[in-house]
Parts: structure tokens; C-alpha cells; sequence
């Protein structure tokens, strides 16, 4: 229950600094789903279970990949960790090997106990060719890691590709339908990664699909919050221009306009401010 409003000037707050603004760039390590799905201290062959076609697959050995399904290889026999032929060869890009294991009855939507597919490690390295591939294959864009122990990496094909900034790859799974609105354990929507991380066509590309400019991260910072403390200033306008809400102040009194001023862009706390933003108080709602 809201107990009481209290007005605070904020002259006497930026004399101190803000606490706890959000940092230029989010805490998400790229390719962590694909260190998830494929841990990086372990080859194929070390992995109980992993089998010659998952090794042809990871290699782009076409030919013994074409001999072993002539044999009746399995194309999603699966190994000890969930991985299979077609999240190697999505994994690296090799479209001519997916494009085999896919004729050959390999299911795209197969994925691992922590929900990674082949969609998503294709996304999260940019491959639009095995996208595509998958895709016409019937993949499913909503699929993303569900991993209870590491929650930090939970994410879905759009989000992986926005982090990473494949732009080509983010219009492609929009055209298929993928939910801008999915947000992660900490919140993170695509809009917020993307703004944070200044990749300015994404953030079109989200914003003209329906992304939600206001929605914010369980940290209480939106996607105008980070472009601000980023310093990001086309996207901060594009933002803006959406509908975003620079007069907008969090449960832990924090703006945009802040934001701004903690890290030094003078021109963003001018157009901030242009569109409404506050300097002389803001309102911090006590619960």
C-alpha cells in the first residue's frame, strides 16, 4: 500500500549523485546460451552420447554427413547435454549441412532440457541463411532457455539476436511472429538490450513491431532510462518520438533525465527536458 507522496529537489540529490542509476550496459554476456548449449571446455567427442553425425555436423563434413543418413543415422538422436546434429550445424552456420539434416527428418524445434533450439543459437550468432532454413522448417521464434540455475541467460531467438545486434536476423523473426514483449528473469525486454546497447536500427525495427517503450526492468530502469545513461541520443529521440515517458520516475527515484546527467550527455538531458522532463523535483511513492 502507498503510504505517503513525498516532493524531493533534486538539486540537493545531484549534488550527491543518485543511487543505484543503471549502468551504460547491461550485465548479459553474449553468446551465454551458446556456452549453455555447447560449454566451451569440452569438444563433441568429450561429451557422453555425442555421435559421428553431430561431429560431421559441427565440421560441415557434407559427405560423411550424407553417407551416415544413407546408413539411417538418427538426425536428433540427442547427447547427454541435449545436443544434437542440427544445433551443431546452426550453431556455426552451415546451412547446406542444416538444410540435409532438416530434409532428413530433423525436428527444428527440438530442443534442450534448458530450452535451447537450434533457432536460438543460430540468432544469437547472426546466421540468416540457417535461420531461414529453420524457419520455412517450422521453428518455433517463441522457444527460449528456461535454465532455473544460470536465470541470467534465459532468453528467447529475438532477444539473443538483439543483444548481440544481428539486424538482419531481429527483421527476419519479427516477420515470423516473435513476441516483442518476452522479457527475461531480470526484466530485459528486446527494446531495453538493444537501447542499452546502441544498436539504433533494432530499436526501430522493435518500436515499429509493437515493443512497449515504458516497459521497465526489474531494477526499475526502461529502455529511455539505459539509451540515457548510454548516451545513445538517436535512440533516446526515437524513443521518445514512441510515446516514451521522460517525466517517468521509478520506485527508487530515478529518471532519465538522471540518468543523463550521471553520465555526462549534456545533449540528451537537453532533448529530455525538451519533451517535458523535470529538473527541479521528482516524486519518490514510499511503500
Amino acid at each position: 500500500m502507498k503510504k505517503s507522496v513525498l516532493l524531493v529537489l533534486v538539486p540537493f540529490l545531484l549534488a550527491a549523485g543518485p543511487n543505484n542509476l543503471p549502468e551504460p550496459t547491461p550485465n548479459t554476456p553474449q553468446n551465454s546460451a551458446t556456452q549453455a548449449a555447447a560449454p566451451q571446455n569440452t569438444s563433441d567427442e568429450e561429451v557422453a552420447g555425442t555421435t559421428p553425425l553431430m561431429i560431421a555436423s559441427r565440421k560441415n563434413d557434407i559427405k560423411t554427413i550424407r553417407a551416415l543418413l544413407a546408413q539411417g543415422a538418427d538426425p536428433n538422436e540427442a547427447n547427454a547435454e541435449g545436443g544434437t546434429a542440427l544445433m551443431r550445424a546452426s550453431s556455426y552456420g552451415h546451412a547446406k549441412a542444416v538444410k540435409l539434416l532438416l530434409t532428413a527428418g530433423a525436428n527444428p524445434n527440438q530442443m534442450t532440457s534448458d530450452g535451447v533450439t537450434p533457432l536460438l543459437l543460430a540468432a544469437l550468432d547472426g546466421h540468416l541463411k540457417v535461420i531461414n532454413l529453420l524457419l520455412k522448417a517450422g521453428a518455433d521464434p517463441s522457444i527460449g532457455i528456461t535454465n532455473e540455475d544460470y536465470p541470467e541467460i534465459n532468453m528467447t531467438p529475438l532477444m539473443g539476436a538483439s543483444i548481440n545486434g544481428h539486424t538482419k536476423v531481429v527483421k527476419r523473426l519479427l516477420q515470423a511472429g516473435a513476441e516483442t514483449q518476452v522479457e527475461d528473469p531480470r526484466g530485459y525486454t528486446p527494446l531495453i538490450t538493444a537501447s542499452l546497447s546502441g544498436y539504433t536500427d533494432i530499436v526501430k525495427l522493435l518500436l515499429k513491431a509493437g515493443a512497449d517503450p515504458n516497459a521497465e526492468a526489474s531494477c526499475g530502469f526502461s529502455a529511455l532510462m539505459g539509451a540515457s545513461a548510454a548516451g545513445n541520443t538517436k535512440i533516446v529521440k526515437l524513443l521518445l518520438k514512441a510515446g516514451a515517458d521522460p517525466t517517468h520516475v521509478n520506485e527508487k527515484g530515478q529518471t532519465a533525465l538522471l540518468a543523463a546527467e550521471r553520465n555526462d550527455h549534456p545533449e540528451i538531458v537537453r532533448l529530455l527536458e525538451q519533451y517535458g522532463a523535470k529538473r527541479d523535483f521528482l516524486i519518490i511513492e514510499l511503500y
